[in-house]
């Protein structure tokens, strides 16, 4: 498969208007931009089994940007303190790009009951920008400056393995997962970095006769290895939901859920570009619980009901048979 679309400018990216209202970050527009176009393929192969319930996918995936647009940062020699921005056009065809893997595979095997499945993914990105240098502002708008170009390379790997059991009224499942990213930088190389997440844990489902009732619960081992300071740590994270059915044909379900019992779990977001690298670490409390309450309407009655209908309405006729028509 294959995509594009292409963008615009904004205005403000336009507008030739210098603001200086803060003198020590002055911003520019630039009216000669062009617009980027963003090219997307896709190649996906499927096959199936039903028999065995066997299934094998994989996919992959290619995004670049031309002229993609990076906003140009000029810093002068005589005040370091004082930069200069204006959005440019980058000319390499590969100044911003990323391209990706997906394999998945799942198979079944003692009369059905037993399943393993597999996920792996691969992905490299490639981010390009551009810094400035000039002696000041006179004469960088004489024209005498400097431009470096600075590149960012991500490098990502995934796998995930799961490990099921299923009968009439148990389902037991084992679940590990392993994600590894490299960042790095040809400018400022403390600004590389490879970071390990993974996590491993049981998860348990039991059906009990009476009222459909269920109870489903999970306990996972989080980690997180590479970041640095407290966003390293271990964080052992437990849910449970139970549901009981009740009226006439189980119609109506009352669930409760309770969400990080332990109240273990944090966040932790990455953001990498041509020029810096941010690590977000939040320490909130996101334990919680929820309660929901649902009715299953059937507006044609139960299967009977339906069969029925269905033979009224063959019995009448209508086009082309019965008791007449066309």
């Amino acid at each position: 498969n294959y995509s594009g679309r292409s963008n615009q400018p904004s205005m403000n990216q336009l507008v030739a208007v210098r603001d200086d209202t803060s003198p020590r970050n002055i911003r520019e527009g630039n009216p000669g931009l062009d617009p980027t176009f963003r090219n997307n393929f896709s190649l996906n192969y499927r096959r199936y089994n039903p028999s065995s319930m066997f299934s094998f996918n994989v996919g992959g995936q290619f995004q670049n940007t031309l002229r993609n647009i990076t906003n140009v940062e000029t810093r002068f020699e005589d005040d370091p303190t004082v930069s200069f921005s204006r959005p440019e056009n980058m000319d390499d065809f590969f100044a911003n790009w990323s391209s990706s893997l997906n394999l998945s595979l799942n198979f079944a095997f003692g009369d059905q009951r037993f399943t393993i499945s597999s996920h792996s993914r691969g992905s490299y990105g490639q981010t390009k920008g551009l810094v400035g240098s000039a002696k000041n502002l006179e004469e960088f708008d004489l024209g005498h400056f400097t431009q470096t170009k600075r590149q960012s390379d991500n490098v990502g790997a995934n796998e995930q393995l799961d490990f099921s059991f299923r009968s009439e009224w148990v389902e037991l499942s084992m679940r590990g997962s392993l994600s590894y990213n490299h960042s790095s930088s040809n400018v400022d190389y403390g600004t590389n970095r490879d970071t390990y997440d993974y996590s491993y844990g049981p998860t348990a489902q039991i059906i009990f006769p009476w009222h459909n009732l269920r109870f489903i619960t999970d306990c996972m081992m989080s980690s997180r290895r590479g970041y640095g300071g407290e966003a390293d740590k271990d964080e052992l994270l437990w849910n449970a939901q139970m549901s009981v059915s009740f009226l006439r044909g189980n119609a109506a379900t009352f669930s409760i859920a309770v969400y990080d019992i332990l109240q273990e779990r944090s966040n932790v977001s990455r953001n990498v570009s041509a020029f810096s690298r941010t690590t977000t670490y939040s320490n909130n409390i996101n334990s919680y619980f929820m309660a929901t309450l649902s009715y299953r309407l059937s507006m044609f009655g139960d299967r009977d009901t339906r069969r029925s209908m269905r033979g009224a309405r063959g019995g009448m006729g209508g086009f082309g048979g019965g008791m007449g028509g066309f």
